[in-house]
């Protein structure tokens, strides 16, 4: 049973309250959890403890993280912690509890259990406590709405209730900081002092409070996003309504891609590929090159405001595409991602199916669908397939990372017009995959 699911069943949630939170979690990214979280309809503990009880593992409250050692902390190297969501909190011999934002991924408890030489013990914590632990552990920022989400969880309140696991009023203390250092090189600040006592002076030490998180520039592809997620407003709002029904527009053309590339482009080359582009269009003509050939059909889908639009495609009949206007919030395809950070299986029968039909493509066995955010909003959504009656490759899971690629390069061409031509030039507005004049 989905999370949503669970909280109706517990009535904690009516069905409209999901709705308007799955409609949040697609436009603005996270975990549903996160998102509940925002809007108040559930606590902490309670989140927790359900996301325990549906994984099947344990739950790591928040007083598990306050006084980590720095032994245990070195276990798990900072790359594997920023790429798998992941943080060690107690060893006993050669067992090693870590806290996951999703415990049942085989591939990462592998991947850390052999780099670590330890049998990984996965528990479940939320997501915005786990990327706070993450920064003060491992130094890795957090964006501005999981501090947001966690200052407002570890605010003073009424004391937890017998066996709830919530913070104390120390790690209260400790928690609420959006930059607590670490117990250890508090620790380690406290021996100095003493140090001081007993002989000359010492060198300088670390100072207690960090610097300030860097400013982050505002992505400029449509209006700029919220950096944390009103919840009164979108929980009163209801469904979209603002986006276009599925409109399929025969003057409005978007050629294909070029033919599949001789050989397979690597992620490196296609990088730089990106970081020379200079305009959407090249951003997107990269993408699909480097698609090509690890998918045999791939559709680059732009996302402005709650509208989708077809950007770029490879692998469809004709040499014209259609371009399409969705509706990102109702638009049945795009609701495989809910409550989910990427989709890769079977395409269910209905509504999807048909408006692939309307593509020229035949049903797929299986499909890939990433959905790629930048600064807390949803830029760019890759659809893929390995073509009729087949399916696709085991790797394309590895896909990920780019759509976050994508979303900063649309990020830097914006970045590179305002340097070019000012912050008064019309033109410095955003990257534009619009058709010409003549089209629209």
């Amino acid at each position: 049973m989905k999370l949503g699911e669970r909280f109706i069943q517990m009535g904690l949630l009516t069905q409209a309250q999901l709705e308007a939170a799955l409609k949040a979690q697609l436009i603005f990214g996270g975990h549903l959890g996160t998102v509940l979280l925002e809007f108040g309809h559930v606590d902490e503990h309670t989140l927790g403890k359900t996301l325990a009880k549906i994984f099947g593992v344990d739950y790591a409250p928040p007083n598990l993280f306050t006084d980590i050692p720095k032994n245990i902390i070195d276990i798990v190297p900072k790359r594997l912690v920023e790429k798998h969501h992941v943080v060690p909190f107690d060893k006993r011999d050669r067992n090693l509890a870590v806290a996951m934002i999703d415990p049942k991924d085989l591939r990462a408890i592998d991947e850390i259990g052999f780099a670590t030489g330890h049998r990984i013990h996965p528990w479940v914590a939320p997501e915005a406590r786990i990327f706070q632990v993450m920064e003060r552990y491992y130094d890795l920022p957090r964006r501005h709405r999981y501090i947001s989400v966690c200052q407002t969880l570890d605010a003073a309140g009424p004391a937890p209730a017998p066996g709830s696991h919530g913070p104390t009023a120390r790690e209260r203390a400790v928690l609420d900081s959006a930059y607590a250092p670490p117990p250890y090189l508090a620790a380690l600040g406290t021996s100095e002092t003493a140090a001081d006592s007993e002989g000359p002076p010492a060198a300088p030490r670390m100072a207690a409070a960090p610097p300030a998180p860097p400013a982050t520039a505002s992505l400029i592809v449509n209006a700029p996003a919220p950096a944390a997620i009103p919840a009164p407003a979108l929980s009163a709002a209801p469904p979209a309504q603002a986006a276009p029904a599925m409109h399929v527009t025969p003057v409005m053309q978007v050629a294909t891609a070029p033919a599949t590339p001789s050989g397979p482009v690597t992620e490196a080359a296609f990088s730089d590929e990106l970081c020379r582009s200079e305009s959407a269009s090249e951003i997107a003509d990269a993408t699909v090159r480097y698609l090509a050939s690890r998918l045999s059909r791939a559709i680059l889908f732009l996302v402005r405001g709650d509208t989708v639009t077809l950007w770029k495609a490879h692998g469809l009949t004709g040499e014209k595409t259609p371009t399409l206007l969705l509706p990102l919030t109702t638009e049945p395809l795009f609701s495989l991602l809910h409550e989910r950070d990427s989709y890769c299986g079977p395409l269910p029968t209905g509504s999807p199916a048909l408006l692939l039909s309307k593509l020229g493509m035949a049903p797929p066995n299986e499909i890939v669908l990433l959905p790629g955010y930048l600064d807390d909003r949803l830029l760019v959504i890759v659809y893929g397939d390995g073509g009729a009656n087949a399916s696709i490759r085991p790797d394309v899971g590895d896909l990920r990372p780019i759509v976050t690629k994508i979303a900063c390069a649309l990020h830097l061409v914006a970045l590179k017009r305002r340097i070019r031509s000012g912050p008064d030039s019309a033109e410095a507005a955003a990257p534009s995959a619009k058709p010409t004049a003549k089209a629209a």
